[in-house]
């Protein structure tokens, strides 16, 4: 896609463990830090040292884009100690934040939220899923014909046939996953925001470049969970 899109050389592509970015592209070397929806894989534990991350790759003056699926503030702690179907069957291990745990995290790590950025595409997010939803049906005949990755078989439990087919019970839990997130989104129950904050400094300018100039050279860093959900 990159070859494609005629960006060969100014594009670079990197699996990288987002707490070693900074280690490996220099401690302050983008101005710009991309992060969607991975934040629902870092946990409650580890959410100040996720920010503290992001912090460390930006410039003086640099600005993270965060979007985070959320629950209420009001919610957080009750959800946080329990489980549902999503965490249970969909995602293990995966957690939703709360608005107010976010900004506290990242003004911990001395990242300043600008508050009149944030942005809910919760309701857009509920038309999405009902046509995922839709989709996943139309081609229910074709995902059930298919066979699963070895390590797929070896990961699942239950959803899979033994044998590596998807089996009815997949297509039952996938449409009720695409169901109960478009009820959630539609009724704000949870909801998904896009968040903005920056890192206090002037950016430094180049010697002898106009502040155009400079930022023309801006770069961008992505810290991105990327996978099939979070790209429709």
């Amino acid at each position: 896609r990159v070859k494609a899109a005629g960006l060969e050389g100014r594009v670079r592509l990197e699996v990288c463990d987002y707490r070693n970015a900074a280690k490996a592209f220099g401690a302050g070397c983008f101005d710009k830090v991309a992060s969607v929806e991975m934040i629902e894989a870092v946990g409650h534990a580890y959410l100040l040292g996720y920010f503290k991350a992001i912090e460390a790759c930006l410039r003086p003056g640099g600005v993270a884009a965060i979007q985070a699926i959320v629950v209420p503030d009001s919610r957080y702690e009750s959800y946080r100690r329990g489980s549902d179907f999503i965490r249970k069957h969909i995602f293990p291990g995966g957690h939703l934040s709360c608005p107010g745990y976010i900004r506290t995290c990242a003004q911990g790590a001395k990242l300043a939220p600008d508050e009149e950025s944030t942005r809910s595409l919760a309701l857009s997010y509920a038309k999405t899923l009902r046509i995922w939803r839709a989709r996943f049906a139309a081609k229910l005949p074709e995902i059930t014909a298919m066979q699963a990755a070895e390590s797929v078989k070896r990961a699942a439990k239950g959803g899979i046939s033994v044998d590596g087919a998807f089996n009815a019970e997949f297509g039952r839990k996938f449409e009720y996953y695409f169901a109960i997130c478009e009820a959630g989104f539609g009724s704000r129950h949870i909801d998904v925001l896009q968040l903005r904050f920056a890192k206090p400094g002037a950016p430094p300018q180049p010697a002898g470049a106009n502040a155009d100039a400079g930022a023309a050279r801006t770069r961008l860093g992505q810290v991105n969970g990327g996978g099939a959900f979070y790209d429709a």
